[in-house]
């Protein structure tokens, strides 16, 4: 199973939609349209240093996968299995 952490930050206004970003175990990630992005991910930090400088991803609400999820200061945090 996938763990899929959709975070949401509490600094943020309301949101119309929630972005899903599903990673893969091979760090492959896709947004919301489900067209991959091509780069190599490993860990949660990266993932979220992908979301803060990449204009194509909202970062009002994303998703990341990772093994060991860790709580994000000031977020709302929502998780859900995928298999």
């Amino acid at each position: 199973m996938i763990k899929i952490l959709l975070l949401k930050k509490a600094k943020c206004q309301k949101f119309s939609t929630k972005i899903k970003i599903m990673l893969s175990r091979n760090g492959k990630m896709v947004n919301k349209n489900f067209k991959q992005i091509e780069h190599n991910i490993n860990g949660a930090e990266k993932v979220e240093k992908l979301i803060e400088n990449n204009d194509s991803i909202l970062s009002d609400s994303c998703a990341i996968v990772n093994d060991n999820i860790e709580e994000f200061k000031n977020c709302d945090l929502q998780i859900s299995n995928h298999s």
